[in-house]
């Protein structure tokens, strides 16, 4: 009986591999990439599924704005202000000062309404939209799918007519590894649909300048002197100040010197020869 359940498993194993062979999916021993393409599926009548129509496509939309105002902080809030009107989030915020950078997620079909809302928050710099077409990589994905949890279903069939405690341990571990490749393409599956269903927009601010200095002007020349002024007094003061160790001892041994001398030539005066 343990022998012809364990052909039984190792016959579901080798079907589910041939299933999938023609999809380049491996069923068994790690999840199958749902990037990797796969031949189009046929139809009852043996011919080709065509390309999906251009209203069906599946694409990720991104794009990215840039806009200078007068207030980050104020700007900041029309940003998530706009993100709510359109059923959308802020998923990610980082606002300084003069600097402000927000990754905005709304509904795809909103895209275009949200860029126009979003542009009233400021001048706009730059303004970009990029589409990546990844229709193909879903429809492998939900192909894979499919078949992954069919072997999962067998694989439980299998369970339930398992009688010794080896039988039961060894389609236990098979079920386990297949529901894990099972999950971890859900997963995938999930974070792809929500690229799709949701575009990213990526919102910069900054602040304008609101003077011009005159570079070439007399006010502009004389407080560049005056700053080379300071700047060369400070590097005179921290020569002076690094210096300073090794003048305090030569000046001793100088004022030493000259005591010395002066004492000594009264002396050389009076023993010279007459």
């Amino acid at each position: 009986m343990a022998c012809l359940f364990a052909i039984a498993l190792l016959g579901l194993a080798g079907c589910t591999g041939d299933n999938a062979g023609s999809q380049s999916a491996p069923a068994i021993g790690r999840a199958a990439d749902p990037y990797q393409a796969t031949p189009h599926q046929a139809t009852s009548d043996g011919k080709p599924e065509s390309a999906p129509a251009d209203a069906d496509r599946k694409l990720i939309r991104t794009a990215r704005l840039e806009l200078q105002t007068g207030d980050v902080g104020k700007a900041s809030a029309r940003v998530r202000s706009v993100a709510g009107e359109f059923a959308g989030l802020v998923s990610q915020e980082n606002v300084q000062q003069q600097r402000a950078d927000l990754t905005v997620r709304v509904p795809a079909a909103k895209l275009s309404a949200a860029l126009d809302r979003l542009a009233e928050a400021g001048e706009v710099r730059q303004r970009e939209l990029q589409a990546q077409d990844v229709t193909d990589q879903v429809i492998d994905l939900e192909a894979r799918l499919a078949t992954q949890r069919a072997s999962v279903d067998r694989v439980r069939a299998l369970l339930d007519r398992a009688g010794s405690i080896s039988e039961i341990v060894s389609v236990e571990a098979e079920l386990t590894k297949r529901q894990a490749d099972l999950e971890s393409m859900e997963r995938r599956s999930a974070a792809l649909k929500d690229q799709v269903e949701l575009a990213t927009i990526t919102v910069a601010l900054e602040t304008g300048t609101s003077t011009v200095s005159d570079s070439s002007g007399f006010l502009s020349g004389l407080g560049a002197g005056w700053h080379a002024l300071l700047i060369s007094l400070r590097v005179l003061l921290l020569a002076l100040g690094a210096a300073l160790p090794f003048l305090i001892p030569v000046a001793v041994l100088l004022v030493v010197y000259r005591y010395w001398g002066r004492r000594n030539r009264p002396q050389q005066g009076e023993s010279a020869p007459e």
